[in-house]
């Protein structure tokens, strides 16, 4: 596939870097291996006592085993026709493989006091992102008989890797960086904006296709900012720096680093859902509610009876079975929840115990401030009782502060 790029040197301060290139979708063929008949999944119907399911009685015994209570498939034809209740994941005859367009403009420019700043463009188009799409998807209102393979007695869903729609990136992407002595500084800034259809691997909340476009929203993995500083500095005390480089003080205070990474970013989005879809009877697809007000007020409640945001300005979608079913109005992805603060700091002394030998003592802080970073709240309305509520931190951040010490030799 194509590529080009360039670099043009302005003057002896200035350096101008663009680039642009197409690649295929990188999506393997792994999902081969969940596609009937090499994968053949079943449950044990659960065990009845007194009129109640009982989840602690076991369904079999060790020496009868797992019982398959489907219908095994026949390898010894050369056809094998899918079972009408069962669902897989499987590609095209003709695998349908689309692309990516990406490029970039950047500016690099250095100033006094070594101080360097660049600044560039990054955009993607992935063009028909190849996604796991439910072919089998039926429109409101119609169920199992509404499903496109019905007419072939098929009533599961049915995956198909597939290219779905286009998703976006563009980026203002900057850095600030200067270096004096054995120190350096800097500041990494991003302002972006990710839109899809769905997030990789998942599929979309509403799989009728007719209604796909109704997908379309900002990215699960988008952060509008995005925010890093760091720093290493050696204390400019002690042997070879600039104060007290001879004597007993020197020694004392000598070989000293402080280092550290400051982390602040925007919020991850998260979409409204109706886990209970009433009348929809769509098969492959979840209701979501409707949104009642122009916007929602975002009230940084932390907490059960504190909401994060105006719970009212969204319904849930009801209607009765005799009249026309559909999808509620509110978008995907369209609150941000909580945003993310992290400082980590550490402090390095490095001693020399021989000539060729130096030990280094390290003390590390991980969320030094010990600073909770919380996850999204509630967002299904039909659990009124955490609707609405943040009741956890993020378990992808740090949690509370955890203190590292470790000793380093080199030679």
């Amino acid at each position: 596939m194509p590529r080009v790029g360039f670099a043009y040197r302005l003057n002896d301060k200035t350096v101008i870097r663009s680039g642009y290139g197409i690649s295929t979708d990188p999506r393997p063929f792994i999902d081969f291996r969940n596609a009937y008949p090499i994968v053949n999944a079943w449950a044990m119907p659960p065990i009845v006592f007194n009129g109640a399911t009982n989840a602690f009685i076991p369904v079999t015994t060790l020496r009868q085993g797992l019982i398959n209570t489907s219908v095994p498939p026949d390898l010894t034809t050369g056809i094998l026709p899918l079972p009408s209740n069962t669902g897989t994941t499987t590609y095209p005859k003709d695998a349908q493989r689309k692309y990516i367009q990406s490029w970039n403009l950047t500016v690099e420019r250095e100033f006094a006091g070594n101080i360097t700043v660049q600044a560039g463009y990054v955009g993607t188009r992935a063009v028909g992102q190849m996604q796991v799409i439910n072919i089998n998807a039926g429109a409101p209102g119609t169920g199992n008989a509404g499903r496109a393979l019905a007419r072939f007695g098929l009533t599961a869903d049915i995956n198909e890797i597939l290219p779905y729609m286009t998703a976006t990136y563009d980026a203002l992407q900057t850095t600030v960086k200067r270096r004096f002595a054995n120190s350096t500084v800097g500041l990494a800034y991003t302002l972006s904006k990710t839109i899809n259809f769905v997030d990789n691997d998942g599929n979309p909340r509403i799989q009728y296709y007719p209604d796909a476009r109704e997908n379309r929203g900002l990215a699960g993995y988008d952060r509008r900012h995005n925010a890093q500083a760091f720093w290493v500095w050696d204390l400019p005390v002690g042997g070879g720096q600039r104060w007290v480089s001879q004597g007993v003080v020197g020694r004392l205070l000598g070989g000293f680093q402080l280092n550290g990474l400051l982390g602040v970013t925007s919020g991850a989005p998260f979409s409204i859902t109706q886990g209970n879809g009433g009348n929809l009877n769509a098969g492959g697809s979840q209701q979501v509610p409707d949104q009642v007000k122009s916007s929602v007020m975002i009230l940084d409640g932390v907490g059960l009876g504190k909401p994060y945001f105006d719970t009212s300005a969204f319904a849930p979608v009801n209607i009765p079975a005799d009249q026309p079913q559909r999808f509620g109005n509110v978008g995907r992805n369209t609150l941000i929840g909580p945003g993310f603060f992290n400082i980590d700091l550490g402090l390095f002394r490095t001693i020399s115990v021989t000539e060729r030998v130096k030990m280094q003592l390290r003390a590390e802080a991980l969320n030094a401030l010990n600073h909770p970073n919380f996850a999204n709240p509630g967002a299904d309305i039909s659990s009124a009782a955490s609707f609405g509520y943040i009741t956890q931190t993020n378990t992808n951040a740090q949690g509370s502060r955890l203190w590292r010490f470790a000793v380093r030799f080199s030679m």
